[in-house]
């Protein structure tokens, strides 16, 4: 299979459900609407990022990396999710903010603490330099003879959702459901571009909507 040849490390709770929306269709005038269940990946609240850091972090455990980097607003879910996969595998995790501290620390801060993270503020600096603040922390830890992977959105997350059309694809069969039109949040680029990618590979099963 085309996704065994890269490192994954097994973080979620896999498949997740495909359940009908009945009420919903109603409203909608469809009968058969059905929602794929990403909410319920497993890990720290589930969400679509747990099937990138799956590919991302297994890609880390084959480079022998130490300390997760990662940077984001202050209520990032990438962050948060990173902070409790890191946790989970046994890994240091350090993240970066363009933002100044909160005045109290709740919803994904919070849980950035509990789960152990450290977080670094580095005031409401643009996305530009906060990458590249994140770049020159990667570089002084290894000068201090640490193993840093840096996370961030790129094709190999994506891997997650080529994966999750493949699952989608099989789901379908087995629930005897003929797909034909699946949409997507705008905003989870990355996301949506794995499942098109997988759609191609599964010859056009669905088309995307984003």
């Amino acid at each position: 299979m085309l996704l065994a040849r890269f490192p994954r490390v097994r973080l979620g709770s896999f498949p997740t459900p495909l359940e009908a929306m009945p009420a919903y269709g109603v409203l909608a005038g469809h009968h058969r609407l059905y929602i794929k269940r990403d909410d319920l990946t497993g890990l720290a609240m589930g969400g679509n990022k747990v099937r990138h850091l799956e590919f991302e972090l297994g890609e880390a455990l084959r480079q022998d990396a130490d300390v997760v980097l990662v940077a984001g607003g202050l209520q990032s879910n990438y962050c948060r999710a990173a902070a409790a996969a890191s946790a989970k595998l046994g890994l240091e995790c350090v993240i970066l903010h363009n933002d100044h501290p909160p005045e109290s620390v709740q919803g994904n801060q919070l849980l950035n603490h509990i789960l152990g993270a450290h977080q670094v503020f580095l005031g409401p600096v643009s996305e530009t330099e906060r990458g590249g603040r994140l770049e020159e922390l990667a570089a002084q830890l290894r000068g201090e003879g640490r193993r840093p992977y840096v996370v961030r959105l790129s094709p190999l997350g994506s891997l997650g959702y080529v994966n999750a059309a493949f699952e989608l694809h099989q789901q379908a069969l087995q629930q005897g459901i003929c797909l034909r039109h699946v949409v997507m949040v705008g905003a989870m680029a990355g996301s949506a571009t794995g499942l098109l990618y997988g759609t191609a590979l599964l010859a056009h099963e669905f088309h995307v909507h984003v």
